[in-house]
């Protein structure tokens, strides 16, 4: 019962930011937050399931470098490049 609440808790900060006209630096606590909503089982059962819901391809890649993208020290390879 107490991970449904946890889900809740961080899924109001998602609602949050998603309301917002400019999405806030993906900083490492909200990563965490989000790998723990990814490891949740119905969360998983839907991306098993993605095929039927159009989930698009990438977002598997985004879930397995998140904490990457979330350091304080990462710079885009499009960045990196020019």
């Amino acid at each position: 019962m107490m991970i449904y609440v946890f889900i809740q808790v961080i899924g109001g900060k998602l609602f949050v930011i998603g309301n917002q006209l400019e999405y806030p630096r993906l900083i490492e606590e909200l990563a965490a937050d989000i790998v723990t909503l990814w490891k949740d089982s119905v969360i998983q059962e839907t991306y098993i399931r993605g095929n039927e819901l159009q989930l698009p391809d990438c977002d598997h890649y985004f879930m397995e470098h998140l904490q990457r993208l979330a350091s304080p020290n990462y710079i885009s390879r499009k960045v990196a490049a020019i």
